[in-house]
């Protein structure tokens, strides 16, 4: 037997999956251990990069100090005064840091394989469950499907005992199934 065409709006196996990824906290705690694997392997890169340090310091004072120096006046502190000071800073070389990236990048690499493996188990589970129901579905239906029959039987059976075209037990045994 042919399986059914779906009724508009009924749920697909298709989308029964997609909602079980977007809605269910596994792929959403995959997804996160993800993004902080990723996370781990920029931190672990970031020693590779040169370090910037500046510090400015803001003075405001009350007055300005002026001097004359060769009949024109020179401030020698203005009111506000603004210091500032850059500091870089590169490890030329630690051996200690690619050990580190490279295991950050094989435990980001190892996480996203593990989180793909969840989504996939996840998809699988929901559709054993879906087709679980489908089954469990058509069952009741040739339930009802065999209860309409055997009430259909009786009634047959009962007109032709009532004609005495049939004895009792033709009756009883459509009552009985």
């Amino acid at each position: 037997r042919a399986a059914p065409e779906p009724t508009p709006g009924a749920l697909t196996i298709e989308d029964a999956i997609t909602r079980a990824l977007e809605r269910n906290e596994r792929a959403e705690i995959a997804g996160e251990e993800e993004k902080a694997a990723q996370a781990r392997l920029w931190k672990a890169r970031a020693f590779f990069f040169p370090e910037l340090t500046t510090k400015a310091d803001w003075t405001h004072r009350d007055h300005e100090t002026t001097r004359v120096i060769g009949r024109e006046p020179v401030v020698i502190q203005s009111r506000d005064g603004v210091q500032t000071t850059s500091v870089a800073k590169l490890t030329v070389f630690d051996a200690r840091a690619f050990p580190t990236w490279r295991a950050a990048r094989r435990d980001r690499d190892a996480t996203a394989l593990e989180s793909a493996d969840a989504r996939r188990g996840l998809a699988f589970e929901t559709a054993e469950a879906f087709l679980a129901v489908l089954g469990v579905q058509q069952v009741r239906e040739a339930a009802e499907r065999r209860l309409a029959l055997s009430r259909q039987a009786l009634d047959e059976a009962k007109a032709r005992f009532d004609a005495k075209l049939v004895g009792v037990n033709d009756v009883t045994r459509a009552e009985l199934e």
